[in-house]
């Protein structure tokens, strides 16, 4: 699925260590969503939340 967390995180000036530390994940597990290659519904509603932004702005 392509998504557009690493585009709206780079675009905050938020690095994967700071976002994945305040989700709750490992930076090896962000990257795998920046890369499109997780699909958990719950964990795209807490990279929404903390990047504010919709859901529906994440998945293009």
């Amino acid at each position: 699925m392509e998504n557009q967390i690493k585009k709206l995180r780079k675009d905050r000036g938020i690095s994967q260590q700071e976002c994945a530390d305040a989700i709750g994940i490992s930076v090896r597990t962000l990257q795998r969503y920046e890369k499109g290659e997780t699909e958990n519904l719950t964990i795209f509603v807490q990279i929404a939340d903390y990047l504010k932004v919709d859901i529906s702005k994440l998945l293009c």
